[in-house]
């Protein structure tokens, strides 16, 4: 999990890069490669923590209900 706090930590500076850019009116096009950047970075930090949790999830025993509850959360997303 070391990995994905990490990320998630370079993904705080890139917002702030981004609403920084906003505040300091940069163009539309700075602003929209830094939104999409962030934004696959965010998809990226999730794929992975997805990938570690549901592997540790696998390893303990879970209600049915729960399982639902997470495929339920996973399909939405897709």
């Amino acid at each position: 999990m070391k990995k994905i706090l990490n990320r998630l930590k370079r993904l705080e500076g890139q917002l702030s890069h981004v609403r920084t850019s906003i505040e300091n009116e940069a163009s539309c096009t700075e602003v929209l490669t830094q939104f999409l950047a962030t934004k696959g970075a965010l998809e990226s930090a999730l794929e992975e923590y997805l990938h570690a949790s549901l592997e540790e999830c696998g390893k303990k025993t879970r209600s049915e209900a729960e399982t639902r509850k997470i495929i339920n959360i996973l399909i939405k997303k897709g």
